[in-house]
């Protein structure tokens, strides 16, 4: 990836949403995620039937009607309910991966603990279950195979189709999403070829098997451009990659990962630069970015939901619907700047189960950071500055009434608080909130249904609200 950011443009200040399905919902749907009722504290949960607006068309759903072929590759994490929610249904035509947040790197299943029910479970009722899919087929893959093996072989299965097929004689452009599950837990050391290149400058097991993990995501992203170079592809490709999320540090917590975000504060949830300010950048072939643009820097403001206006500028394909996110498109190309003047990070009033509270922070392109944290319980709240390669948290300054203003540009650390000093900035920040109000939805409801558990579907995280839930079962 080091090498694509030198022969591409790297996004400075780019910010993404604390955690998964909100981030991805952002970037599928061009609006902010409050507005949607996808803002999900704990992200969905297995079994929940939030999902992505219907009404509200993908980026899938908009190229294909501009007459691009759409895949999907690994995760979805944006509705799994019924298979209406699901990739096929929503502007892709294949999908290969899993519709959860996470999954067994072997053997594709996923366990949730009884204490994240809000109902008494039966004696029979199965809290494990198995998780992926080809399309809307259940697809039984054997136990053993890593799963970066299965999504590097479909991306080459839709590359060679794709290839063979004359598309791209005809004229007819290709979207692939690859979302990776590679980084996130559980952590689980992948192939000895992978770990072996970890092994001589990581000592701490945990960082060891994150790195191993890192380094197969590393290695498919470049099987898939030496495909595309093959295929004399590449020069025609435009290539983004982003996080939808700060790292996951190990702070103790059951779902704390070896992610670090040092010098910056705290990770993963949490709306400190640690949780929200993540890694972007776009590269690709000299027929699409200038040469001269590469190796630099777009310092501006950005937000993972500026993607769709950006992709759709460049596909000259034009959405019916109004979007929150600006176009990067003359900022990666020429180096222009945006009109972004703010991000609105979060906005929550109705945190879920098992939490409670609020939650809401904005950032201004002066560098002003506003965050209300009034999160009550204790699931992925943490606090401090995780160093990478030894055991060691600095301790950070919090506030009694979760009340923050920093300015990231001269403090990126937010060691700094500056709530009480600057009332007028805090009460600027405030209005600016304010106006996101009149189209604010509180999140959807976000909780495991028993008619979801895998004991009702043949040991299946699998959709529950169709007639038919899921139709038959393929071996790959």
């Amino acid at each position: 990836m080091d090498k694509l950011v030198s022969q591409g443009v790297l996004l400075d200040r780019y910010y993404t949403q604390p955690v998964c399905s909100p981030a991805r919902a952002a970037l599928m749907q061009g609006r902010y995620p409050f507005r949607t009722g996808m803002q999900h504290y704990s992200t969905i949960k297995p079994a929940s039937t939030a999902h992505l607006p219907l009404k509200q068309p993908t980026m899938a759903e908009v190229l294909r009607k501009a007459g691009y072929h759409t895949h999907h590759i690994g995760k979805w994490h944006l509705g799994m309910a019924s298979f209406n929610y699901t990739p096929t249904s929503r502007g892709f035509e294949s999908h290969a991966g899993y519709f959860q947040a996470q999954l067994d790197y072997y053997n594709r299943s996923l366990s949730v603990a009884a204490s994240e029910l809000q109902f008494t479970p039966n004696s029979t009722d199965s809290l494990t279950g198995y998780d992926w899919w080809h399309n809307k087929t259940y697809a039984k893959v054997p136990a053993g195979v890593y799963n970066v093996d299965l999504l590097k072989a479909e991306a080459h299965r839709v590359l060679s189709a794709y290839d063979e097929s004359g598309a791209s004689e005809r004229d007819e452009p290709l979207f692939l999403f690859y979302a990776h599950q590679e980084g996130h837990i559980p952590l689980e050391d992948p192939p000895a070829s992978y770990t072996e290149r970890c092994d001589h400058f990581v000592d701490n097991p945990r960082r060891k098997t994150y790195c191993s993990m890192v380094a197969a995501m590393d290695e498919s992203l470049n099987d898939l451009i030496e495909d595309l170079k093959r295929r004399n592809m590449w020069e025609d490709t435009l290539l983004i990659v982003t996080t939808d999320n700060g790292g996951d540090p190990d702070y103790g917590g059951a779902s704390s990962s070896a992610g670090c975000n040092y010098p910056l504060r705290a990770g993963k949830a949490r709306l400190f630069e640690g949780g929200v300010r993540g890694i972007g950048f776009v590269s690709g072939g000299r027929n699409v970015l200038p040469v001269e643009r590469h190796g630099s820097v777009h310092s501006g403001l950005a937000h993972i939901v500026d993607w769709f206006p950006t992709i759709l500028e460049l596909a000259n394909a034009h959405p019916p619907f109004d979007l929150d996110g600006h176009s990067l498109l003359s900022a990666v190309m020429r180096g222009a700047s945006t009109n972004r003047t703010h991000i609105p990070l979060d906005i929550n009033k109705k945190v879920d189960y098992p939490n409670a509270g609020s939650q809401m922070a904005i950032l201004t392109d002066d560098g002003w950071k506003l965050i209300l944290d009034h999160v009550h319980g204790t699931t992925l709240k943490y606090d401090g500055y995780y160093k990478c390669l030894v055991n060691e948290v600095l301790l950070a300054e919090r506030s009694i009434t979760g009340e923050y203003l920093f300015n990231v540009f001269h403090d990126p650390t937010e060691q700094h608080n500056l709530y009480r000093s600057y009332p007028h900035v805090v009460s600027r920040l405030r209005a600016l909130a304010e106006q996101y109000e009149r189209d604010y939805q509180n999140p959807q409801t976000n909780i495991i249904e028993p008619a979801g558990l895998p004991s009702m579907h043949d040991g299946v995280w699998a959709p529950f609200l169709d007639d038919n839930p899921f139709g038959g079962i393929i071996k790959v």
